[in-house]
């Protein structure tokens, strides 16, 4: 059954508005939707495509594809954008903590806010969030 572009797009703002109902702040990117094989954005900005069989998050600087998942689960590509926009709205907290000291990595303030949001709208999503920062943490521990 082909993906209908618009109950993708109504479906994803919905998710987002479930964030930003949890967020300090509204984010200052959603990605936005492209649908079928109408070019690509060209900033580094993620955006998704809906074609009819699957879909894709995608984002591309100078013309390179830097970000390319595809997959066949709407709940897959909603958790991609949920995360990713918390994970923004995650880094623009840490300039209003002005205060901390400069030697604390930046990174103990916003990975658990970006965990904090995803679980908040979506808890096995948050799970999935928390595995990600793990991973990261494994191999670029806090300093």
């Amino acid at each position: 059954m082909p993906f209908d572009p618009e109950e993708i797009q109504q479906s994803v703002l919905l998710w987002v508005d479930r964030l930003h109902r949890v967020a300090p702040s509204p984010a200052t990117h959603v990605p936005p939707m492209i649908a079928g094989h109408q070019g690509h954005l060209d900033f580094a900005a993620p955006f998704y495509r809906v074609m009819p069989e699957w879909l894709t998050f995608e984002a591309w600087e100078r013309n390179k594809q830097i970000l390319d998942r595809h997959t066949t689960s709407p709940d897959e590509l909603f958790y991609w954008i949920v995360d990713h926009v918390a994970r923004q709205i995650a880094l623009d907290t840490v300039h209003l903590h002005r205060s901390r000291p400069p030697a604390l990595d930046a990174r103990r303030i916003w990975f658990p806010e970006w965990h904090r949001l995803v679980g908040a709208v979506h808890p096995e999503w948050g799970s999935r969030t928390l595995a990600q920062i793990n991973g990261i943490l494994a191999v670029y521990p806090f300093h």
